[in-house]
Protein backbone atom coordinates (compact mmCIF):
# COMPACT_ATOMS: atom_id res chain seq x y z
CA UNK A 1 0.00 0.00 0.00
CA UNK A 2 1.05 3.40 -0.27
CA UNK A 3 1.45 4.16 3.32
CA UNK A 4 5.04 1.18 3.42
CA UNK A 5 6.10 3.59 -0.11
CA UNK A 6 5.83 6.79 2.17
CA UNK A 7 7.73 4.67 5.20
CA UNK A 8 10.43 3.79 3.01
CA UNK A 9 10.54 7.46 1.20
CA UNK A 10 10.86 8.60 4.79
CA UNK A 11 7.89 9.75 6.23
CA UNK A 12 8.76 9.21 9.64
CA UNK A 13 10.91 12.65 9.47
CA UNK A 14 8.05 14.01 8.16
CA UNK A 15 5.33 13.26 10.82
CA UNK A 16 7.11 11.66 13.94
CA UNK A 17 3.65 10.55 15.04
CA UNK A 18 3.58 8.60 12.02
CA UNK A 19 2.48 5.38 13.38
CA UNK A 20 -0.48 6.69 14.99
CA UNK A 21 -1.42 8.00 11.27
CA UNK A 22 -1.36 4.57 9.59
CA UNK A 23 -4.37 2.96 8.84
CA UNK A 24 -3.29 0.48 5.71
CA UNK A 25 -4.48 -1.86 8.40
CA UNK A 26 -8.08 -0.92 8.70
CA UNK A 27 -8.13 -0.48 4.97
CA UNK A 28 -7.65 -3.54 4.24
CA UNK A 29 -10.28 -5.10 6.57
CA UNK A 30 -12.82 -3.09 5.38
CA UNK A 31 -11.69 -3.26 1.60
CA UNK A 32 -11.61 -7.34 2.24
CA UNK A 33 -14.95 -7.24 4.14
CA UNK A 34 -16.27 -5.63 0.55
CA UNK A 35 -14.39 -7.85 -1.63
CA UNK A 36 -12.02 -4.88 -3.29
CA UNK A 37 -8.77 -5.41 -4.11
CA UNK A 38 -6.03 -3.08 -2.46
CA UNK A 39 -4.37 -0.06 -5.11
CA UNK A 40 -1.24 -1.39 -6.38
CA UNK A 41 1.02 0.48 -5.00
CA UNK A 42 3.05 0.73 -8.30
CA UNK A 43 -0.40 2.57 -9.61
CA UNK A 44 0.37 5.34 -7.50
CA UNK A 45 2.73 8.17 -9.83
CA UNK A 46 4.18 10.32 -7.28
CA UNK A 47 6.36 11.47 -9.13
CA UNK A 48 10.17 11.72 -10.64
CA UNK A 49 11.35 12.13 -6.92
CA UNK A 50 9.02 10.55 -4.89
CA UNK A 51 11.36 10.36 -1.94
CA UNK A 52 11.47 14.32 -1.77
CA UNK A 53 10.15 16.08 1.34
CA UNK A 54 7.93 17.69 -1.30
CA UNK A 55 6.17 14.43 -2.59
CA UNK A 56 5.51 12.75 0.54
CA UNK A 57 3.95 16.02 2.03
CA UNK A 58 1.77 15.52 -1.23
CA UNK A 59 0.78 12.02 -0.67
CA UNK A 60 0.32 12.59 2.86
CA UNK A 61 -2.07 15.62 1.97
CA UNK A 62 -4.34 13.14 0.26
CA UNK A 63 -4.23 10.45 2.68
CA UNK A 64 -4.31 12.79 5.96
CA UNK A 65 -7.08 14.94 4.33
CA UNK A 66 -9.25 12.01 3.77
CA UNK A 67 -10.01 11.44 7.28
CA UNK A 68 -12.04 14.79 6.69
CA UNK A 69 -14.16 13.01 4.13
CA UNK A 70 -14.13 9.67 6.04
CA UNK A 71 -16.14 11.68 8.69
CA UNK A 72 -18.77 12.89 6.46
CA UNK A 73 -19.32 9.53 4.40
CA UNK A 74 -19.21 7.93 8.20
CA UNK A 75 -22.70 9.57 8.77
CA UNK A 76 -24.24 8.21 5.27
CA UNK A 77 -23.82 4.82 6.30
CA UNK A 78 -26.15 2.59 7.34
CA UNK A 79 -26.34 0.72 10.82
CA UNK A 80 -28.78 -1.49 10.62
CA UNK A 81 -28.98 -5.57 9.88
CA UNK A 82 -25.68 -5.25 7.36
CA UNK A 83 -23.71 -2.50 8.96
CA UNK A 84 -21.10 -1.36 6.23
CA UNK A 85 -17.33 -1.86 7.48
CA UNK A 86 -15.74 1.29 9.09
CA UNK A 87 -12.31 0.37 10.57
CA UNK A 88 -10.80 2.86 7.37
CA UNK A 89 -13.80 5.85 8.44
CA UNK A 90 -13.32 5.55 11.87
CA UNK A 91 -9.72 5.79 12.37
CA UNK A 92 -7.87 8.09 14.40
CA UNK A 93 -11.52 9.42 15.59
CA UNK A 94 -11.24 12.23 18.84
CA UNK A 95 -7.74 12.66 17.70
CA UNK A 96 -6.16 15.76 16.51
CA UNK A 97 -4.70 14.28 13.46
CA UNK A 98 -5.82 16.78 10.93
CA UNK A 99 -4.75 19.74 12.58
CA UNK A 100 -1.55 18.71 13.83
CA UNK A 101 -0.90 17.52 10.38
CA UNK A 102 -1.68 21.29 8.70
CA UNK A 103 0.46 22.86 11.66
CA UNK A 104 3.34 20.19 10.40
CA UNK A 105 2.93 21.21 6.71
CA UNK A 106 3.07 25.12 7.78
CA UNK A 107 6.24 24.88 8.82
CA UNK A 108 7.77 23.17 5.84
CA UNK A 109 10.03 26.19 3.79
CA UNK A 110 9.01 24.47 0.24
CA UNK A 111 10.28 26.77 -2.61
CA UNK A 112 7.87 26.98 -6.04
CA UNK A 113 9.32 23.64 -7.51
CA UNK A 114 9.22 22.03 -4.14
CA UNK A 115 5.40 22.81 -4.16
CA UNK A 116 4.89 21.65 -7.51
CA UNK A 117 6.48 18.40 -6.80
CA UNK A 118 4.15 18.17 -3.50
CA UNK A 119 1.02 18.81 -6.01
CA UNK A 120 1.80 16.18 -8.39
CA UNK A 121 2.34 13.98 -5.69
CA UNK A 122 -1.05 14.62 -4.59
CA UNK A 123 -3.01 14.45 -8.04
CA UNK A 124 -1.09 11.52 -8.80
CA UNK A 125 -2.72 9.79 -5.48
CA UNK A 126 -6.33 11.50 -6.21
CA UNK A 127 -5.53 9.61 -9.94
CA UNK A 128 -5.03 6.42 -8.63
CA UNK A 129 -8.06 6.28 -6.00
CA UNK A 130 -10.09 7.48 -8.80
CA UNK A 131 -9.01 4.58 -11.07
CA UNK A 132 -9.87 2.14 -7.70
CA UNK A 133 -12.86 4.31 -7.07
CA UNK A 134 -14.08 3.11 -10.88
CA UNK A 135 -12.87 -0.34 -10.10
CA UNK A 136 -14.65 -0.80 -6.62
CA UNK A 137 -17.56 0.75 -7.45
CA UNK A 138 -19.26 -2.51 -8.74
CA UNK A 139 -18.70 -4.63 -5.63
CA UNK A 140 -19.37 -1.52 -2.61
CA UNK A 141 -23.10 -1.02 -5.27
CA UNK A 142 -23.64 -4.94 -4.16
CA UNK A 143 -23.01 -4.64 -0.78
CA UNK A 144 -25.38 -1.75 -0.23
CA UNK A 145 -28.23 -3.51 -1.91
CA UNK A 146 -28.49 -1.63 -5.17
Amino acid sequence: MLERRLEAAGIGALLPDWHERRRRMALASDLGALGIAAIDDEAVDLGPDETSTAAIAGAAYVLEGSRLGGRVLRKTLPDGDRPAPTAFLDHGIGKPLWPTFVDRLATLDLDEAAADRAVLAARGVFAAYERAFQRAARPVAAFAGA
